[in-house]
């Protein structure tokens, strides 16, 4: 079976894992060949490799119960929302990984990977024409990749926020963004960008 994976002849795969699974049902539930039956079932319909490997790691590392799980989630959600026939998915599991992740108990250890994740909800409101949640959410990942010491996307989500407000016609929180972007960040060029924005330069 692996011979045809490593081939890519995954409908061939796919048989065999099949003919196994019917003929050593317990043997196959011992060894994970039902795991490994429905990676082939989504390599043979035509899904993405990488995509389809990555959501398997994610599974067997624990999903969202493990700290190397959401991990393996978190990068497994930027693959996602890199394809635009995946996007729906990953808005999906960045909001299972968030609640897990902002939690008191884990946001000191993963705040840089709930930066990431909240980019990808902030960008996802964005996209639907959600400004006001769109800020809200990139000012929230600003906060996380400021605890994860990650600069330039903290100002690159504050960027982010004074965009969405600014498209909101909020105006009073498009210079107040900007204002915590000088304060924080002066010399970026993101910060200069903002500024251009802010005097309505837009």
């Amino acid at each position: 079976m692996q011979l045809y994976t490593d081939g890519g002849e995954y409908i061939e795969a796919l048989r065999l894992a099949e003919n196994i699974l019917a003929e050593f049902p317990e043997q196959s539930e011992q060894e994970g060949i039902h795991k490994q039956y429905s990676m082939l079932n989504q390599l043979a319909s035509g899904e993405d490799e990488r995509i389809v490997k990555k959501r398997t790691s994610f599974e067997n590392n624990g999903g969202l119960t493990s700290r190397k799980g959401r991990i393996e989630g978190t990068e497994l959600a930027s693959m996602l929302w890199k394809n635009s026939g995946y996007q729906s998915e990953a808005v999906s599991l960045v909001t299972k990984l968030l609640r897990v992740q902002s939690s008191k108990e884990n946001l000191s250890a993963e705040c840089s990977y709930a930066a990431s994740n909240q980019v990808i909800l902030a960008q996802s409101y964005r996209n639907n024409g959600d400004n006001k949640n769109a800020a809200d959410a990139f000012l929230t990942a600003a906060q996380y990749a400021k605890m994860a010491d990650d600069s330039s996307l903290a100002c690159r989500c504050l960027y982010g926020a004074v965009e969405a407000f600014d498209s909101e016609g909020l105006t009073g929180d498009t210079r107040e963004a900007y204002e915590l972007m000088k304060q924080l960040y002066p010399d970026d060029e993101y910060t200069k960008l903002a500024q251009h924005i802010v005097e309505g330069g837009n």
